[in-house]
């Protein structure tokens, strides 16, 4: 029974339109891949890793998030954090399980339509984490620039990668870029800290919704969701102007100059969709990347905002006053996501880590 259910599930993997492999997922891999992979193996290529070093890891850092995988025989399971170790969290305990099970799931895909290797391995299930180890690699969806963890595609791009994409390409072509009002835009949560009465006004979400307050001509950014203490500060909350609805990617669309700033770490699909748009992004550079942030580049991908947003005005007005150069920005990052982060290429990146890492690892 379980032959035959499998071979159903595969066959019906194939028959699927969203789902299409190319010959061979080690072929045709972009340099930049490569790169960033190699980039974050290179500190355990000399030891390579072991049963012990995962062991030790997940020793010094229990109840923390992390998942241990296990692939064999092109079998997934994983282990996850007891819930006894989130008193009074328990909604942060079922996201992060709710994250493990759909991983588990998209390394499933992977192992219906091509033969995985056996491997043993740690994945993080936070936005972020701030543990370095030297024993085993952690694979993580975002991490801070030169950390120790693995990048590997993030579950919503593993998982609702064709919905966004497809419902993007049809605002795309309801937007043109001459209809587009000529104003950036943003809406997002109080995230990137703790909003105090003492430093909420410090962080670069907050400077970006201050600003559109005294340059409303230029910038529309509102607050859509109060969070980490900014619903108990009297600052944020008596200040109604702050808050705003939320606006779907697709409706977004309408204006030309779309913003990514972060928040608690990257933006995750924001950054995703406002690249395939046919807007032109304006990014906060930072030191928290994704794994295919090595190949964006600046004023050919997006328009760089200091990670303080203190040119956020000027680079706004920099892409109003050159048009025709930020249509082409536009493009190019459109062009890039089509050409590099359809899902057949996230797919095929989360099989070159997992190759990788089991060409180092020591049973």
């Amino acid at each position: 029974m379980n032959i035959i259910f499998r071979l159903m599930m595969t066959i019906l993997f194939f028959m699927l339109p969203t789902v299409v492999w190319p010959a061979g997922l080690d072929k045709d891999i972009p340099q930049w891949m490569k790169d960033q992979i190699n980039q974050d193996f290179a500190r355990f290529e000399r030891n390579g890793i072991t049963q012990e070093a995962i062991k030790q890891t997940l020793f010094e850092a229990p109840n923390t998030g992390l998942a241990r995988f296990k692939i064999l025989n092109n079998r997934v399971s994983y282990e996850f954090d007891d819930s006894s170790a989130y008193p009074q969290q328990e909604n942060m305990y079922n996201s992060l399980l709710y994250r493990a099970e759909q991983m588990k799931r998209c390394f499933n895909k992977l192992a219906n339509v091509i033969p995985l290797p056996n491997i043993d391995f740690i994945v993080c299930m936070h936005d972020r984490t701030h543990i370095e180890t030297n024993y085993s690699p952690i694979f993580v969806f975002a991490k801070k620039m030169g950390s120790r963890q693995v990048l590997i595609p993030d579950f919503e791009a593993l998982t609702s990668h064709k919905k966004i994409y497809d419902s993007i390409l049809k605002a795309n072509n309801k937007n043109t870029w001459e209809s587009k009002v000529q104003k950036a835009f943003w809406r997002g949560a109080t995230t990137g800290g703790i909003f105090t009465t003492q430093q909420w006004q410090s962080f670069p979400r907050s400077k970006l919704v201050l600003a559109s307050l005294n340059f409303p001509d230029l910038l529309d950014a509102k607050f859509t969701q109060l969070c980490q203490e900014a619903e108990n500060n009297t600052e944020v909350t008596s200040h109604l102007e702050l808050m705003g609805n939320s606006v779907s990617p697709e409706s977004s669309l309408r204006y030309k100059y779309l913003i990514d700033v972060d928040g608690n770490s990257c933006s995750y699909s924001r950054c995703y969709w406002t690249l395939l748009a046919n807007s032109v992004q304006l990014k906060q550079v930072s030191d928290n990347i994704q794994w295919y942030y090595s190949a964006l580049k600046p004023y050919e991908h997006y328009i760089p905002i200091k990670q303080d947003m203190s040119n956020l005005i000027a680079q706004i007005e920099w892409a109003i006053n050159h048009d025709a150069e930020s249509h082409l920005i536009a493009d190019n990052s459109t062009s890039f996501v089509k050409n590099n982060l359809r899902r057949r290429q996230i797919y095929k990146y989360l099989y070159l880590v997992l190759i990788k890492y089991s060409q180092l690892q020591r049973w």
